[in-house]
């Protein structure tokens, strides 16, 4: 009998413990700084200082990709990991809008930015102008009539990027690699094949950024990897 007990007391811990592997130890972070976001703010309420939080949030959270490339997040609540649940709803969230995104523009066959390529698409062609006007300042309705005018109605032909972008202003391209964690201003970035433009808001420091898409007022990010071309605007 007390054979019999030990191996059932040795299986239990053997069990516990896989499970705990499994799952992120709190101990792990009990000494870092306990994050959090004020209670009832929305995703797209975020002030700078709020960005950042969520940025340092998302280094403790664990984010993934899987064969399809949508984003997994290893933490399964925000006390796993020493952040507070709203903020952790909030990163949830950003990654729901990240993999709607992704899953939805995977469907799409096209050439250029939004444009309908086979005609696949039928949906809003206009990201590259919401893009510029909030990096400028420039109205959308003046960005919009230029490039509609320079290049239809299909939206922005990707090797005509930075023709577009420069129109506006002077700028360059950036290194994302290469920057330090931080907000970047006035960034138009390309990502999804190069067929969507939308505004960096911050560098994570472990390869990611997180953006606003102006098209559809959702923010969300992408492994700086995915990024096809940016233009910042000096």
């Amino acid at each position: 009998m007390k054979i019999k007990l030990l191996y059932i007391t040795l299986f239990l811990s053997i069990v516990l413990a896989a499970c705990q592997n499994d799952n992120f130890s709190d101990s792990a972070y009990d000494d870092m700084q306990y994050l959090s976001l004020p209670e009832g703010i929305g995703i797209n309420d975020l002030s700078s200082s709020d960005l950042e939080t969520v940025a340092l949030a998302l280094s403790r959270v664990g984010i993934s990709e899987n064969s399809d490339g949508l984003y997994k997040i290893k933490a399964r609540s925000g006390r796993e990991v020493n952040i507070s649940e709203n903020l952790y709803r909030i990163i949830v969230e950003m990654t729901e809008n990240s993999n709607r995104m992704i899953t939805e523009y995977a469907s799409r066959t096209r050439t250029s930015l939004l444009s309908d390529g086979e005609g696949s698409y039928s949906g809003p062609t206009d990201c590259m102008a919401h893009a510029i006007s909030h990096a400028t300042g420039s109205t959308y309705g003046n960005v919009n009539s230029w490039i509609t005018t320079q290049y239809g109605n299909d939206g922005v032909p990707y090797d005509k990027f930075q023709e577009a972008a420069s129109h506006f202003g002077n700028g360059s391209s950036v290194d994302f690699r290469s920057m330090p964690p931080g907000q970047i201003y006035n960034c138009i970035i390309v990502i999804e094949g190069g067929t969507h433009a939308v505004n960096a808001q911050w560098v994570t420091g472990d390869g990611y950024v997180i953006y606003k898409d102006y098209q559809n007022g959702l923010m969300k990010y992408v492994n700086i990897n995915e990024i096809m071309a940016s233009y910042q605007y000096r």
